[in-house]
């Protein structure tokens, strides 16, 4: 993993940025496959979790249902797409293309519409959260970033952070499912995100501190 992300130093060798792009670019795409192939894999179908489907199924746990903050371990597995949110807006792409992503991204973290039978659901009311989140920070990245090239390095760290407590969900998850005495092993989707945060947050933080000093 680690020699996975130092890919990410490279860039520094291109001066037109053409290799820091296609790093980026590598890391994001990790980022949404990790978000599309399961999370945890267990014998049983129905077991076998992505992201999401594993913070669905965690919400539902009285364990999870008692944390404080509430459903933490739902949350952070949640978060997942609000990071890539927030990468994708300290990647510099057009405004549209962000905020086209962002929106996608938003859009597949709302709750089902049963959620209109129940407004009071904390789990619901979670997924409301996320999607607005996704949506608004998102945004708020860019602009910052814009206005202000010194704290794209700062927002690089806190989203790579933030990202990184993603797993802290999966761990949680693979332990609860080992409760009922399932078999579970890390799904490759788990692993594609992690990677790619670590590829996004490195390489964006590199080139952040090369424009300042370039300034």
């Amino acid at each position: 993993m680690i020699k996975f992300a130092a890919a990410s130093i490279i860039f520094y060798q291109n001066k037109d940025g053409t290799r820091f792009k296609r790093i980026v670019a590598i890391g994001l795409v990790s980022l949404l496959l990790g978000l599309i192939i399961p999370w945890v894999v267990t014998p049983g179908a129905g077991t076998t979790m992505g992201a999401q489907d594993l913070a669905e199924w965690m919400s539902l746990h009285p364990v999870v249902r008692a944390e404080f903050p509430g459903m933490f371990s739902a949350l952070s597995l949640r978060a997942a797409v609000v990071w890539v949110s927030i990468f994708l807006a300290l990647a510099r792409f057009p405004l549209k293309t962000m905020l086209a992503g962002s929106f996608l991204l938003s859009i597949a973290s709302l709750p089902p519409i049963e959620m209109l039978q129940y407004p009071q659901d904390a789990n619901y009311l979670q997924q409301v959260l996320i999607s607005l989140a996704t949506a608004v920070l998102g945004l708020v990245a860019f602009r910052v970033v814009r206005k202000t090239r010194a704290w794209g390095a700062v927002l690089t760290v806190l989203a790579t952070a933030g990202a990184m407590t993603v797993l802290f969900g999966v761990w949680r998850g693979v332990a609860l499912l080992n409760g009922f005495g399932l078999p579970v092993n890390l799904g490759g989707g788990a692993v594609l995100y992690g990677l790619g945060a670590l590829v996004m947050g490195i390489s964006l933080f590199l080139s952040n501190r090369n424009e300042r000093q370039d300034t």
